[in-house]
């Protein structure tokens, strides 16, 4: 079983190790400051995706565990439309009290931060952000299975760092 969509994990089966991959996002942000964290869900409120509903789950127990002031709306079902990506955003990031960082989806990056700067605030100023994902570069770097042809990136660089963010822009994972 390759990814297997349970609720239990059937043996033997290859998963990713979402426990690891939240914890080391919810500790960055606490180890930065952060209280405030949101948490922005690829899956819809009416389907499972069991990696993803277990990466939310397990961003409400870290919440608990380093007793964070998380509030239950910025925990958000949004889907893979990036529009909706961006209404979601908007609603949070508008509101009187919003949260300081968020974990997000790899392939929300882009739609996150146009909403941000559409909403005046400046991505690793005005809020920080964790979920950086090789796959959005063409790396899957998965035994047995070959790298894609597209897109073939040979450097990566790193624009936009703001002094509020101390040089801070881990997350890549090559």
């Amino acid at each position: 079983h390759l990814f297997p969509n349970t609720a239990e994990l059937v043996s033997p089966c290859l998963t990713i190790q979402d426990e690891k991959v939240v914890r080391a996002q919810v500790e960055h942000l606490v180890e930065l400051g952060h209280r405030r964290i949101g948490f922005l869900h690829a899956a819809m409120e009416n389907e499972y995706l069991r990696p993803l509903h277990a990466r939310r789950d397990i961003f409400c127990r870290l919440c608990m565990e380093f007793n964070l002031d998380t509030q239950y709306d910025w925990v958000s079902c949004v889907g893979w439309e990036k529009e909706k990506v961006r209404t979601e955003v908007r609603r949070i990031m508008t509101a009187k009290r919003r949260p300081t960082a968020r974990g997000i989806y790899d392939s929300y990056v882009n739609p996150v931060y146009a909403e941000l700067r559409a909403c005046g605030l400046v991505p690793g100023k005005d809020i920080s952000g964790v979920g950086m994902d090789t796959n959005v570069i063409g790396r899957l770097l998965i035994a047995g299975q070959p790298e894609p042809e597209r897109p073939r990136i040979s450097m990566i660089a790193c624009h936009d760092l703001t002094p509020a963010s101390h040089g801070n822009a881990c997350g890549v994972g090559l």
